[in-house]
């Protein structure tokens, strides 16, 4: 299980160790109490593009992170990002080719869900990870680890 913070696309391999030695000066404390909540999609029901399950406790500690993150980003002389940050664990994505009413059974599906058991847990480190897609889906690659 992962939460995104900031997706960066692609990037070169010649800013990777300036990224993570920015990542190391910057993110540090990483720490916040957090349970999953309630699902919902991105993109109207019959536009749905991704499923997922929302995240709440210490948000603020999260946003805070996630702004530590994005100056380490701009440091490492990559691109801003415009968007504000969605706190939200994917499940799943939807794919391109679904029809609407594939895309609307989703939404519906992922409404009638009802909230998980308010587990917490704490989020403890930040990970630097590299996405490798196709084939079989997407595959993880962890590139360094900070806080």
């Amino acid at each position: 299980m992962h939460l995104t913070l900031r997706f960066l696309g692609e990037v070169d391999e010649a800013v990777l160790p300036t990224l993570q030695a920015a990542l190391d000066r910057e993110a540090p404390p990483v720490d916040a109490d957090l349970t999953l909540a309630r699902g919902g999609t991105f993109g109207g029901a019959a536009r749905t593009r991704v499923a997922w399950l929302g995240v709440e406790g210490d948000l603020d500690a999260l946003r805070a992170l996630a702004a530590r993150v994005e100056r380490a980003v701009g440091a490492a002389g990559l691109p801003e990002e415009d968007r504000p940050l969605r706190v939200h664990l994917t499940l799943a994505r939807v794919r391109q080719d679904a029809s609407p009413g594939a895309r609307r059974a989703v939404a519906d599906a992922v409404s009638a869900l009802p909230a998980p058991p308010p587990e917490p847990f704490r989020a403890r480190e930040l990970l630097l990870v590299r996405s490798h897609l196709g084939g079989r889906g997407p595959r993880y690659e962890v590139l360094s680890r900070h806080g």
